[in-house]
């Protein structure tokens, strides 16, 4: 083995430099030779007559790299070669040399630490526990396929099949054990990495590895949150956002929001559906700075239904026309709570009594306990401890059951989310009301021509759209468009008592039939009415959820069926592209009106592949041969003409049928039918007269309107059964 010392002596360095000055010459002189040789050799050859050519560019190279002069230290210039290796050395010396500690200052550093970030003597010893063979094969079964190996050659690949040997399992646990407790570490993990820079042994990054999990749980308590830029789940730029933007949204506990923002374009961005539907979640907000965007501040008390305190937190001023700004921006249907620096409390008092605010309540901040501001995160930095947890928990859940279950391509098919199974709330956007300017949605004369062009530019957009109602959100995945205040266009929509809607409207409607009460999903815009006829509705926490199918929506929660007022919202979220959909005829059940045949029924494709729709009055097919030929019947009427082709398919069957065994629906069905077939080749009217309305009506009411309705609660039940969430145990628990 060689041994080098640290320092050389002044006299072997002149020698060695001079002896390193003296080959580099003969090197020079030899290849100058040679380079002449053969330029002498390419002039007698090929007549070649610059014999000089590459023995000039040799010395130039040389000179190039030759150091002809340096400067020490104390700027004296030396040109001797000596000297010049001399100060080199000197130099790169004292550059590399470690510099030798001050122990009185490591002394006071560490007499400061507090009791608080060291670690108790049960935790000592937990973090000292051997190593089991259980855990290690855990950490190998997490290191990556595709990794370059360190100085032994052997990747990780290589380690995992070794460590199914059992011998090498023994000795590669006793080797990191007798580490971990004795600080004895392996010849290979000792060599320098620097220089040359080279890459360390995969063992050894297995045993950083496993030290790392270990530790991992008690950084939090031994690291200041100044330090995020050196923790896994955080990042400096979290800090950057509040000093250097002086930007902040966050949340304290999922119950703040903190509010500071600036009157910059910026602050527009965070106008957009998913911010809305998110602000519906929090119920107290922190306002700071000095300045603020009317239009973003608007936005935020407009979604914010469950706002009920609002704190004016660090603001060196508040003007009167803040002020009063606040008080007007907040919602008037439900109380509030300002809390105020004392020094702003007369103010907010004035106003709120010079006014007669009667739902806003002032307090003091000082009579309140204080909302700890250093504990607010950015969404984003929860967002990404969140996304790396759920990857940690898949692949662990995959690593442990990969034999049994069959992945997608995402992972994040594992884990169910109850909303997210329907729709996606990045995909949405409030809709703007973009229709005052329309001049034919204001005329009550439309022709057919214009009404088709309302019904297919507005009906599309509508298509999977969704409404927040009372902390329930609700998906429309099929509707039926009708316009009201022209019966000559559509003699289908009732006599409602509505006028002209400004602004867009989602409400739960009630209503009464046969003594019973059912309640609808409308929309009202202009003259247009949209009546959901199924889709989704669930509470906002994820908590339930249950699909309907027709207009009449069951199981709805008390708090939207016994409410005396009518629960309506004026947001309503739209995709940002267009789902793709099927036009239908509507779901009704007056048929023999005129504009019955318009196929005016928008529904979701996506929702109709998977057979999600509701039961079509129109082309209803049952095993009761009655069911079917009544919806023949009332579809011949409603589209004016005879369906020939299913008439001679099912009248044989209803003759056969015996009269006395027949309701008088079904009698009523029967001979529509006879009707029908004895009129295929004549040219009449389909168009009912008023006795023939009251007996189609009969027909529905009391034939096919029990099995539609038998049809959908089955559906109901098996879409119930599909998107229902399952439950994957992701922790081996029981």
């Amino acid at each position: 083995m060689l041994n080098f010392t640290p320092l050389w002596s002044s006299i072997d360095g002149r020698l060695l430099a001079a002896q390193v000055y003296r080959i580099s010459e003969l090197q020079y002189e030899h290849s100058s030779s040679v380079l002449a040789l053969r330029s002498g050799q390419r002039w007698r050859e090929q007549g070649e007559r610059l014999n000089t050519c590459f023995y000039r560019c040799l010395r130039q190279r040389q000179q190039q790299q030759y150091i002809s002069s340096i400067r020490t230290d104390t700027g004296i210039v030396v040109t001797e070669p000596l000297d010049i290796t001399e100060t080199a050395r000197e130099y790169y010396e004292k550059l590399y040399f470690p510099e030798s500690m001050d122990e009185q200052a490591t002394s006071d550093l560490l007499a400061h630490v507090p009791d608080s970030a060291s670690i108790s003597p049960d935790v000592h010893e937990s973090l000292i526990n051997y190593w089991t063979v259980d855990g290690i094969n855990k950490c190998l079964q997490r290191t990556p396929t595709k990794s370059s190996p360190g100085v032994d050659g052997i990747p990780y690949v290589i380690l995992r099949l070794l460590f199914d040997h059992p011998f090498i399992r023994q000795l590669f646990l006793c080797v990191l054990n007798t580490a971990l407790r004795e600080g004895k570490y392996p010849p290979t993990w000792q060599r320098s990495n620097w220089r040359p820079i080279s890459l360390i042994c995969d063992d050894t990054k297995i045993f950083t590895r496993l030290l790392t999990t270990r530790l991992t749980p008690y950084l939090s308590d031994l690291i200041d949150p100044h330090q995020t830029g050196f923790m896994a789940v955080l990042c400096i730029s979290n800090l950057l956002l509040s000093e250097l933007d002086k930007f902040s949204f966050a949340f304290v506990n999922k119950s703040h929001w903190r509010i500071c923002s600036l009157s910059t374009a910026d602050t527009l961005k965070l106008e957009n559906a998913i911010t809305a539907l998110q602000l519906r979640k929090y119920r107290a907000f922190i306002i700071q700075n000095k300045y603020y965007d009317e239009k973003y501040m608007k936005h935020v008390f407009l979604h914010a239904a469950n706002l009920h305190t609002i704190i004016i937190d660090n603001r060196e001023k508040c003007t009167f026309n803040f002020t009063l700004f606040l008080l007007q921006c907040a919602n008037k249907r439900k109380k509030l709570t300002f809390i105020v620096p004392e020094g702003f409390e007369r103010k907010f008092r004035f106003i709120v009594e010079e006014d007669e605010i009667s739902h806003i309540k002032i307090k003091i901040s000082g009579d309140e306990q204080p909302v700890d501001v250093s504990k607010i995160v950015t969404p984003e930095a929860v967002r990404t401890q969140i996304e790396r947890a759920k990857d940690i928990l898949k692949r662990e859940y995959y690593l442990a059951n990969k034999e049994t279950v069959v992945m997608k391509d995402s992972l994040s098919h594992m884990i169910a989310s109850p909303i997210n199974r329907f729709f996606n709330s990045k995909e949405y956007f409030p809709w703007k009301n973009d229709f005052g300017g329309d001049s034919l949605m204001k005329k009550t004369d439309l022709n057919a021509v214009e009404a088709r062009r309302i019904v297919n530019e507005y009906g599309p957009k509508f298509v999977e759209s969704v409404v927040i109602l009372e902390n329930y959100w609700f998906l429309m995945t099929s509707f039926s468009f009708f316009i009201h205040n022209n019966l000559q266009i559509d003699d289908c929509a009732d006599l409602s008592k509505v006028g002209y809607q400004e602004k867009a409207v989602a409400f739960i409607r009630k209503k009464t039939r046969f003594g019973k009460d059912y309640f609808e999903l409308t929309y009202r815009f202009g003259h247009v009415e949209l009546l959901a006829t199924s889709g989704f509705f669930g509470s906002v926490d994820g908590t339930f959820f249950f699909p309907f199918l027709g207009s009449s929506i069951q199981k709805l929660p008390t708090a939207i069926t016994e409410s005396f007022e009518t629960i309506s919202t004026n947001v309503v979220f739209i995709t940002i592209e267009q789902k793709e959909y099927i036009c239908k005829n509507r779901i009704m059940n007056q048929y023999y009106k005129l504009n019955a045949r318009n196929n005016w029924g928008f529904h979701s494709k996506r929702y109709e592949d998977k057979g999600f729709s509701p039961a079509n009055p129109l082309s209803f097919e049952n095993n009761n041969i009655m069911y079917s030929a009544a919806s023949l019947v009332i579809r011949s009427f409603a589209y004016q003409e005879i369906q020939q082709k299913q008439i001679n398919k099912l009248l044989p069957k209803v003759l056969a049928q015996d009269d006395s065994s027949l309701t008088y629906a079904s009698k009523l069905t029967k001979k529509f039918l006879v009707f029908l077939n004895k009129h295929q080749n004549s040219s009449f009217s389909l168009s009912p007269p008023k006795e023939t309305k009251k007996e189609l009506i009969e027909i529905y009411n009391n034939s096919p309107a029990g099995a539609l309705k038998s049809s959908n609660i089955k559906n109901i039940k098996l879409a119930k059964k599909r998107y229902e969430a399952k439950k994957i145990d992701l922790f081996g628990e029981e």
